[in-house]
């Protein structure tokens, strides 16, 4: 029995630290993605709007911030698409809010723009999907 147990101990505690491993990658994954797209949208921001250091810092958080708080948010309603789409909806609103308030006058009117070929944009890959089906 000894020597059972002496065998198999180290076998589990070596899948135990395997799946260890694998949850904090995928949150690693996770957490370069939300980067790498707070960072792409920051930088069409930047770009577009001609956005100082103070305004593309206070972006950035709040792009950040935003991406956190709707992760979160689709968490708890994973299982409603209706539900999940009015969330994201709303956070996108309240994050657009907070960003023009950033913003001076003139970058407000280039932001509704973009705004508009945002979603311009989402309409279209909504399309393409669904053609795909």
């Amino acid at each position: 029995m000894k020597k059972i147990t002496s065998l198999f101990l180290p076998l589990i505690f070596t899948v135990a630290i395997f799946n260890i491993s694998h949850v904090f990658a995928q949150e690693k994954s996770q957490f370069n993605r939300l980067e790498e797209r707070t960072d792409r949208i920051v930088s069409t921001l930047k770009d577009q709007l001609s956005l100082t250091d103070k305004q593309e810092e206070k972006i950035r958080e709040i792009v950040k911030t935003n991406f956190e708080l709707m992760r979160k948010k689709m968490e708890e309603v994973r299982s409603d698409p209706t539900a999940m789409r009015d969330a994201r909806r709303k956070q996108m609103e309240e994050m657009d809010k907070k960003i023009e308030s950033v913003l001076a006058k003139e970058q407000k009117v280039k932001y509704e723009k973009y705004k508009k070929d945002r979603a311009k944009r989402m309409r279209q890959n909504m399309e393409r999907r669904q053609s795909d089906l």
